[in-house]
């Protein structure tokens, strides 16, 4: 009876066509799919990892017994089994989520510190013992359980500390190291020391509230690009002491550079009263080019307005039109509407033909995809782990707020990705707080409703490049801004 049903088997695997071949293991391996990313999803693989790990086990040996044609009922047999041991850990979860709510809310702080990347092996000592915690949950040992998961939660705060203070004054303090090396006291005492005593209010910060970092990163930041300064002087002041002509050179650089400077933008300055009054004339002529170009957006909304005056008096000459035709008031009316239509989806079209010339190759790119209009922006980058806008995001985003006027009622999604390099939850987490960082921009700068724009965090879920190359893990770093507009 069994080789009978072997050789059914196995003349069954050989007759069916590719179609129906995908039709099985669809039915076969379906559900425990499923189930598997739901368990995923609620972070069973966290709660009761034995259990899930054995379910994973028995699914993926199910799977490669089907592609070596192996009996159906042993393919089913794996299924059934895995099944099993997510019930089993889906049990230990209920117990787990009670007693863990702290040590995950502690592992949470700590991947948005990017501990895994700052405190690496601080990270992975607590994720050993929050596993001992849970494994012993399922082991039916519950003190020994919220022993272990109480040692877990402190460890993630401890790391989530460590990973705040390396990754805000870390680089500052290798700098300063660097600068003292460099007897930067010595050449630029003014700029070590106010870089020192910046990194000092930093670290004051950190300590005092380790969740408020806006304050010590603003700190650190001006501590280290004073750091920077107090580097390039004393690289460069031992060099011009000794040297007359060195000292000249360098003064004729710089009246170079700001006279480069000053050609580009059509306003030559001179040098024989010194650097202010050059310098003075830059700040005119970029007050003068500011004005120049407030009063060229005002132009062109005045040509807007121009525009939609003419298409209004078209539509009116249309109707006009259709009653002197004498035509019927059913006709003229279906007519007015078509062409009123018409209008629509031809403006409809030209903002999409706007939008998609708003943005440089190197900024980002504009598809369609059925109704969702998407941007792109691979040229919007961010410090390495960090969420926090810079001045150059901000005036692409300039451009992401004349695309969303020109639809100001269309649901926007901010969709935030990034390369497989690092933390699969870490990255998770990094692409929801940047994606987030874009929607509070966009809803204070264009003051929308809150539910209008939408923030998703996909980590590295949604690849458009090879996470192999570097060009591809570029691609993959980026923001989406997906409008979905009808026309």
């Amino acid at each position: 009876m069994l080789k009978k049903s072997f050789w059914m088997a196995l003349l069954l695997c050989l007759s069916i066509s590719p179609v129906r071949a995908q039709t099985v293991e669809q039915t076969l391996f379906g559900d425990i799919e499923k189930a598997l990313d739901q368990a995923r999803a609620q972070y069973t693989n966290l709660y009761a990892p034995r259990n899930y790990d054995r379910a994973v086990a028995e699914y993926r040996g199910a799977v490669e017994d089907f592609k070596a044609n192996k009996n159906l009922n042993v393919v089913r047999e794996r299924v059934k089994r895995a099944d099993g041991y997510l019930k089993t850990a889906a049990q230990n979860v209920v117990i787990s989520r009670s007693l863990f709510a702290g040590v995950m809310a502690a592992r949470q702080d700590a991947l948005q510190a990017n501990a895994p990347e700052f405190a690496k092996e601080a990270y992975e000592a607590a994720s050993r013992r929050f596993t001992e915690a849970a494994t012993s949950v399922e082991d039916g040992n519950i003190e020994v359980a919220k022993r272990r998961g109480a040692e877990a939660e402190e460890m993630f705060k401890k790391a989530e500390l460590s990973a705040i203070q390396a990754s805000i004054v870390g680089n500052v303090r290798k700098l300063l190291e660097y600068a003292a090396n460099l007897k930067a006291d010595n050449y630029a005492p003014r700029t070590a020391a106010s870089a020192r005593s910046l990194l000092a209010e930093a670290e004051r910060q950190i300590t005092s509230n380790r969740y408020d970092r806006n304050v010590a990163r603003e700190k650190a930041e001006q501590a280290e690009y004073q750091a920077q300064i107090a580097i390039y002087l004393a690289r460069l002041l031992p060099t011009l002491d000794a040297d007359a002509k060195k000292r000249e050179d360098f003064i004729l650089a710089v009246q170079d550079s700001i006279g480069r400077v000053s050609e580009e933008i059509g306003f030559p300055v001179r040098f024989d009263q010194g650097f202010e009054a050059a310098l003075s004339t830059l700040r005119l002529a970029a007050r003068n080019l500011r004005q120049e170009s407030q009063g060229l957006s005002r132009n062109l909304a005045a040509k807007a307005r121009e525009s939609a005056d003419r298409a209004a008096e078209i539509d009116r000459l249309r109707r006009e039109l259709a009653v002197l035709k004498g035509q019927k008031e059913e006709l003229a009316v279906k007519e007015a509407a078509q062409a009123q239509a018409l209008a629509d989806k031809e403006a409809f079209e030209r903002k999409i033909k706007g939008i998609e010339g708003l943005f440089f190759e190197d900024e980002g790119t504009v598809t369609r995809q059925g109704d969702n209009l998407i941007m792109s922006l691979h040229g919007l980058t961010f410090k390495s782990g960090s969420a926090q806008l810079s001045p150059q995001n901000i005036l692409l985003l300039a451009k992401v707020q004349t695309a969303i006027r020109d639809f100001p009622d269309a649901p926007v999604e901010v969709g935030g990705h990034t390369d497989s390099a690092g933390n699969d939850d870490y990255n998770q987490v990094l692409s929801e707080r940047r994606a987030q960082a874009v929607r509070e921009f966009l809803l204070k700068s264009l003051n929308l409703p809150e539910g209008q724009i939408t923030a998703v965090g996909y980590g590295e879920t949604k690849p458009v490049g090879k996470n192999e190359t570097e060009e591809g893990r570029a691609q993959n770093r980026r923001i989406d801004i997906v409008m979905t507009l009808k026309p």
